[in-house]
């Protein structure tokens, strides 16, 4: 299985936001490890920064 990871840009904010959530969710369910939690972190913003 070959693996393509690519910068995210502008047009894909609406996704990322999308998986940020599913993930907090899940992350919900279980172990959160990293004790991310919705709303709070990761969040949309923080995607934008990390694309500027």
């Amino acid at each position: 299985m070959e693996l393509l990871i690519e910068r995210g840009a502008y047009s894909d904010l609406d996704e990322i936001e999308h998986l940020y959530n599913d993930v907090n969710e899940a992350l919900e369910m279980g172990i959160n490890y990293p004790g991310w939690k919705k709303g709070v972190y990761p969040i949309r913003e923080d995607a934008i920064v990390g694309i500027i």
